[in-house]
């Protein structure tokens, strides 16, 4: 686990996620439980079917009464008409890096990908481990690059002039001062420069949509800093952050683990208790089969190349666009819910043949805990300590020893900061 999720100071959180919903009237002869009951009446009378089977159907009206309590079925119908494709640009890279210092050095990043209502909420947490990475590069990097056997001085020269830090360092220009990450910011298109803290103002992507929870939106809006962080050649790693993440682990040893895993963090593997109820037939193709539904966390780490296969993909982007959707479906004459966010990545990861046997246990980078509810668990100011860190959200075990880890990393790095020619 690399980040956790901690409330916004001051803040109730969760009072802005929740979406206004319609009464349900009363009157309306089509709402689900009712067609649903018709069935179970019906079939109980035809005795063509088991006690078991009129349980089921009996629970499924249960289920049904309750989910259409959040709105009419045409309202839900209507929206489904309002289908309207994202455009997906493909994938492009630049010739070289934008940080001239990775670059001349060809030392790879991690990009971070801050998925946000608006700002980020700790902000000052984020300042302050940026800071403590500036000047940073990692001992081989700057080894392979300054002692090739035709290099002499003007090598030296040259890695001085791109990797010296500049003084006087403006918080705005604070994260281009660190070369181990780069910072991508996707906020709602209402979101000004401006309103952004100085610290990320300059790294906000200009793609950006709407992306409310439980949507699809949520799916374009990680495409969209995928597409951007993809752009940077030396992005090797990519991270989705969302606001109210803290880091969990210093720059040194998140870089250091991040850059020595050789797979993605998403669950590619089949597993008997994923919630099949969620796929629909109409989301079959030649490729895409019920088999390949798959379950994952939101918030992954992503291989180079496997960001290239995400944003190389439309065939199955298309079908989770369209009908992985929540709400009334008159094919089923019931309620679906349907959170692509959690199952596209790790079902196109299927179709494809990636990690279906091996990395089953990853459970993606951010530390969460569940009590209930559709959100993980957002931890107050007051509850912040070393014992909730180490013991509760580090979680060490046989296959990864924090203590370890972080004693390791500090070793495997230079500072900048001195002066490259002294």
């Amino acid at each position: 686990m690399v980040t956790t999720e901690v409330a916004r100071p001051g803040a109730n959180k969760g009072a802005d996620d929740k979406a206004p919903v319609a009464k349900q009237d009363d009157a309306d002869k089509t709402r689900p439980e009712s067609q649903i009951a018709k069935k179970v009446s019906k079939t109980r009378a035809s005795g063509k079917l088991s006690a078991t089977d009129l349980e089921v159907l009996r629970q499924e009206q249960e289920l049904a009464r309750i989910r259409a309590k959040s709105g009419k079925p045409e309202q839900y119908a209507k929206k489904r008409r309002q289908y309207v494709p994202a455009e997906l640009p493909r994938p492009e890279a630049l010739e070289s890096s934008p940080s001239a210092c990775n670059q001349v050095l060809q030392s790879p990043r991690v990009a971070m990908m801050f998925l946000t209502r608006g700002d980020l909420f700790h902000k000052d947490t984020w300042r302050l481990w940026f800071e403590s990475a500036i000047g940073t590069l990692p001992r081989s990097a700057l080894r392979a690059g300054t002692c090739g056997p035709d290099w002499g001085l003007d090598r030296l020269q040259t890695v001085a002039k791109n990797c010296n830090v500049p003084a006087n360092i403006t918080t705005e220009m604070l994260i281009d001062a660190q070369y181990l990450f780069s910072v991508y910011v996707h906020a709602p298109p209402g979101v000004e420069a401006s309103d952004v803290a100085p610290l990320f103002r300059r790294h906000m992507i200009q793609r950006r949509v709407v992306a409310s929870w439980g949507t699809h939106k949520l799916v374009e809006a990680a495409r969209n800093l995928l597409l951007e962080a993809y752009t940077d050649p030396l992005n090797a790693r990519f991270l989705l952050i969302s606001e109210s993440d803290i880091p969990l682990y210093d720059p040194l040893t998140l870089y250091t683990q991040l850059m020595s895993e050789q797979a993605s963090r998403v669950n590619g593997c089949a597993n008997r208790n994923t919630d099949r109820r969620r796929w629909s037939w109409r989301m079959r193709t030649e490729r895409l089969r019920a088999h390949h539904w798959r379950k994952s966390s939101q918030w992954f780490m992503l291989m180079r190349d496997h960001v290239k296969m995400v944003l190389e993909d439309e065939e199955i982007y298309r079908k989770f666009e369209q009908y992985c959707v929540e709400g009334y479906d008159k094919d089923y004459r019931r309620n679906r819910d349907c959170y692509s966010d959690e199952h596209y990545i790790p079902t196109l990861f299927a179709v494809n043949g990636v990690q279906t046997d091996s990395n089953c246990g990853a459970i993606g980078a951010a530390a969460t805990v569940w009590e209930g509810g559709p959100h993980p668990r957002a931890f107050e100011d007051s509850e912040i300590n070393p014992w909730l860190v180490e013991e509760r959200l580090r979680k060490s075990g046989k296959s990864c020893n924090a203590s370890r880890a972080y004693q390791e990393a500090q070793n495997m790095f230079v500072s900048t900061v001195t002066g490259l020619t002294e």
